[in-house]
């Protein structure tokens, strides 16, 4: 099954179920082609087990695999493989996003159920209204970016008003628009925003305990082209590998081991190893 087929089951299903699922990207058929290395959806605020459930079942009959799952409070990003055409391919690898909350930098700045109510039904799915997704599309684009998306492109009064309290204000410059989308958030959608804050808060504490997949971790001396093929997955493979890649420049044995604490018996300091002349030499502190 390809992934687009994959896809259209998954939200025939949701329909059957009666869960409210749609994709995020104007598409007029549940198994349309997808835009980019990824699908977004638009979910209704459901717990994260019941969609996980839903996608599991749906990979499962697919002869597909869910090899990573990564919840982020409004967003829920899941990695599908198909066994049979190798995870690395395009046809055969599929990220999910599923988002219950329409946010910008952590605001939410639009009602998802505003969405769902102008969405029509194709082939036992639902689609949402093209200019609906246009228009959400490019705000979250401006709160986040602060600028358009595309040259020419036309946000909907009624999505801005909603969302900003004045259409006019997408028009200044950042940060002003996301800072009237807060202001926004709290005084007309309080339930919304700490329900979001408070979820995002559960999901990255619990990645304390039961992180969320796969991680590597490359290491080794400098100038051995850690980040070099770090980079270079990233840009073959983008957003089909994983969901963050992060560089950080450690040291290693930063803190002294609990050998070092101890003072040498006599005769054994000649055979500590030869430091280099041009820095002093490190004490077990440092």
């Amino acid at each position: 099954m390809t992934r687009e087929d994959l896809l259209a089951d998954l939200l025939r299903r949701a329909a059957a179920g009666g869960l409210a699922l749609a994709r995020l990207d104007g598409a007029g058929h549940p198994a349309a082609p997808l835009d980019g290395a990824d699908a977004d959806l638009l979910a209704e605020w459901r717990p994260w087990r019941t969609w996980r459930a839903l996608v599991g079942k749906t990979a499962a009959t697919a002869g597909w695999r869910v090899v990573m799952i990564v919840p982020r409070g409004g967003v829920l990003t899941l990695y599908l493989v198909d066994p049979q055409a190798g995870p690395l391919s395009a046809p055969g690898s599929l990220q999910i996003d599923l988002h219950r909350a329409l946010s910008a930098r952590g605001i939410p700045f639009a009602d998802p159920g505003a969405a769902f109510a102008r969405a029509a039904w194709v082939d036992g799915a639902r689609r949402l209204d093209p200019d609906d997704v246009a228009s959400l599309r490019g705000l979250q684009h401006r709160l986040v970016h602060g600028r358009p998306r595309r040259e020419g492109e036309r946000i909907d009064p009624r999505w801005a008003r909603a969302a900003l309290g004045c259409p006019a204000l997408l028009g200044l410059p950042s940060p002003l628009p996301w800072l009237a989308a807060a202001a926004t958030a709290l005084l007309r959608r309080p339930v919304a925003t700490l329900r979001l804050a408070a979820a995002k808060s559960v999901d990255r504490t619990a990645r304390w305990w039961r992180p969320p997949g796969m991680l590597w971790a490359i290491s080794g001396p400098d100038g051995a082209g850690k980040s070099l093929l770090i980079e270079s997955l990233r840009r073959s493979v983008p957003r089909r590998l994983a969901d963050d890649a992060r560089i950080f420049h450690t040291r290693p044995f930063l803190l002294p081991r609990l050998a070092g604490l101890r003072a040498l018996p006599p005769g054994q300091a000649a055979s500590r190893p030869p430091t280099d002349d041009s820095r002093p030499p490190a004490g077990p502190w440092r």
